[in-house]
């Protein structure tokens, strides 16, 4: 990468850069409040939306939450593809349906100290698009890659260059993405689009 370019990296938390955590989440929310592992996805999914269950079952659930990001592991290819990036000059955004705080909390864990974070956006500040446009306003980028494993997390987003990891092929068929992966990122994936 040249040295009068910019690039923002914004890559997605669980199953991009951590080992997958939500699922067991969901299933101990199921499990204690009695709640559809559908009715939970859709609160996760759209937390701007009024939920569809009690206040304190949705507490509960968002401390079981905040507890499995807070113990999230780091993905190591994930995190070499990363400091690689960063190495090149890049910004790095986590960009997240999470919750901001837990993943502060997770990103102070020695396992994830190689991890230079610019600025870390969760659920309580907006949609993906949302968090990209504060993103588009913090820096003048020229050129933002974004980074996910669900189809949500690169559908319709506004960036240059869109990258599935972890994916299921099939679930991409209708969502154009410049690069997918049904294993995790690696350093080869990422780095033919920094220059």
């Amino acid at each position: 990468m040249d040295e009068t370019s910019r690039t923002a990296i914004v890559v997605d938390f669980e199953r991009t850069i951590t080992s997958p955590f939500a699922r067991e989440a969901i299933k101990k929310c199921c499990e204690k409040y009695g709640v559809s592992p559908q009715t939970l996805v859709s609160v996760i999914n759209f937390p701007w939306v009024k939920p569809s269950i009690s206040g304190d079952v949705l507490q509960g659930c968002n401390n079981i939450f905040r507890e499995a990001i807070k113990n999230a592991e780091p993905d190591l290819s994930a995190l070499d593809a990363l400091m690689c990036a960063y190495n090149a000059g890049c910004d790095i955004y986590i960009s997240s349906k999470g919750f901001y705080d837990a993943i502060e909390e997770s990103l102070k864990k020695t396992s994830f100290t190689q991890l230079h974070v610019s600025i870390v956006f969760g659920r309580e500040d907006g949609t993906k698009q949302e968090h990209l446009e504060k993103i588009k306003r913090i820096g003048e980028y020229d050129k933002i890659i974004v980074i996910g494993n669900d189809v949500a997390d690169l559908n319709g987003i506004a960036a240059d260059i869109k990258i599935a990891v972890n994916a299921v092929r099939e679930d991409f068929s209708e969502t154009k993405v410049d690069a997918l992966s049904e294993g995790p990122l690696m350093q080869e994936i990422l780095e033919p689009f920094l220059n």
